[in-house]
């Protein structure tokens, strides 16, 4: 036996085995549910690609129980689907002599234009029909010439049995890569189960040095093809605390391991007390729905970050004084019992609102009968509203909104409850007194409020 003649032995003997172990996969025009990307950890990575789809008459025959234009035809609409929200330019060249074809050998179907998923399956619907011999080498040629004015990364995607074709493909890609170097790559997608077509698309992606070969079964379905589109199309973001959102969006940079986030990488913190969820039920044992779990006046994130105090227990020094009566009222220090002074009664409310609204939440009601209750146990008290804004918005008009804020909660306390109104004051302070950053929407949620508070003597 040759030396080549064992080679050619040992690649097919290769080739058994692979195919045996390859995906089985029934081929069906059946609705296809593309997988989702969430791009806040991608970044584009080419600038431009092309669909290079082999139509000539090899690809009427049948596979697996369709003919192989047909199963062409599906990757390249599922891979269409699957595409990810970037903008590259795009395009789809045929080769072939099917009568539904120009008289030329090759054909450019769509492109190159800014991609467009309705434009590629149009142009995708109008192969239909194949016919003659197999000249790929004059499609790379004719790809190679569409790419040269287009944007400097760039992609190439060969969907062909890879028969009939000799070596003049090999020269074509050699010639493409040598134009394009490094910003070039070459992916092949091999319809069929030909070993020499196997062989020949192999060495055309191996040319490409950034691309590789695929069999369509292997992509055929909706994780593997999720997979493919993402080595064509996307490059991983450095994610330093792996929470699935890029560094460069990341808005909230250590998040730990496991714990669930928005968009913009931040944990979830419902009642926007400043204390995620996760550490709210883990760690602190507080109510993540409850602003104020103890009931004392503070905010349970302004007791661990700022006060230091307990958030479960309302008088954290033991002093006989609330710690937000200390904190609020008395300005004493809530971690030293001996500077506890008699303390006042007091009762507070928060309520948040919607961007640009002054609507009143159902939700907040039962806060707001807590408090109209303390008015009615000690009729002579005062309830001062003090309404806020975020700082979205020209400032006279925030001012206005505030007071709005203010004086809508106080109308809900004096004609829903029966307060006298001699009893409430309202005033609106815009966007002056925020108690968190206005940079990130959770922060302007916390700033968008009133606040009220009503004290014994």
């Amino acid at each position: 036996m040759t030396a080549k003649s064992l080679q050619v032995f040992l690649f097919c003997l290769c080739w058994v085995f692979l195919s045996s172990c390859a995906k089985k996969v029934q081929f069906t025009q059946q609705e296809f549910v593309p997988q989702t990307f969430n791009m806040m950890s991608y970044q584009q990575k080419v600038d431009t690609f092309m669909v290079v789809m082999d139509a000539s008459e090899s690809m009427g025959n049948s596979f697996s129980g369709m003919k192989k234009i047909d199963i062409a035809k599906d990757v390249v609409a599922r891979l269409n689907q699957t595409i990810p929200a970037i903008t590259p330019e795009s395009g789809l060249r045929t080769f072939g002599f099917g009568d539904c074809m120009s008289d030329q050998s090759h054909s450019l179907l769509y492109g190159l234009a800014k991609y467009s998923r309705a434009s590629l399956d149009k142009a995708l619907e109008t192969v239909n029909c194949t016919g003659g011999n197999s000249p790929l080498a004059g499609g790379i040629d004719a790809a190679s010439e569409d790419l040269k004015q287009a944007g400097k990364k760039k992609a190439v995607i060969f969907v062909t049995d890879g028969m009939d074709m000799e070596n003049a493909p090999l020269v074509a890609a050699g010639e493409m890569k040598a134009r394009y170097g490094e910003d070039l790559c070459i992916y092949s997608v091999q319809v069929g189960d030909s070993i020499e077509g196997a062989d020949l698309l192999k060495k055309i992606a191996d040319i490409g040095e950034c691309g590789y070969a695929v069999r369509a079964e292997e992509i055929y379905g909706a994780e593997d093809m999720a997979g493919f589109a993402e080595d064509v199309f996307l490059a991983k973001i450095m994610d330093s605390d792996g929470d699935g959102v890029g560094d460069a969006s990341d808005i909230c940079p250590g998040t730990p391991r496991g714990i669930q986030v928005n968009n913009y990488g931040c944990p979830p913190d419902t009642d926007r007390d400043g204390l995620i969820d996760h550490d709210e039920t883990t760690r602190y044992k507080t109510d993540p729905v409850n602003w104020d779990t103890d009931g004392d006046g503070l905010g349970d994130g302004e007791e661990v970050n700022r006060y230091k105090t307990n958030p479960l227990n309302t008088d954290t020094d033991g002093g006989t004084a609330l710690d937000g009566h200390e904190v609020l009222v008395a300005l004493t220090n809530p971690l030293d019992a001996k500077d506890d002074v008699k303390e006042l009664l007091c009762k507070f409310l928060n309520v948040n609102f919607e961007f640009d609204s002054d609507v009143v939440k159902f939700i907040y009601f039962e806060d707001i009968e807590k408090i109209v209750g303390f008015m009615k146990e000690f009729p002579d008290l005062i309830l001062n509203i003090e309404g806020h804004t975020d700082n979205v918005g020209e400032v006279g008009y925030n001012l206005d909104l505030s007071l709005r804020r203010a004086i809508n909660v106080a109308s809900i306390i004096s004609k829903k409850y029966g307060i006298n109104q001699d009893r409430i004051s309202g005033k609106g302070y815009g966007e002056s007194k925020p108690i968190a950053t206005n940079d990130t929407e959770e922060g302007r949620a916390r700033n968008r409020r009133i606040e009220a508070k009503v004290c014994t003597e």
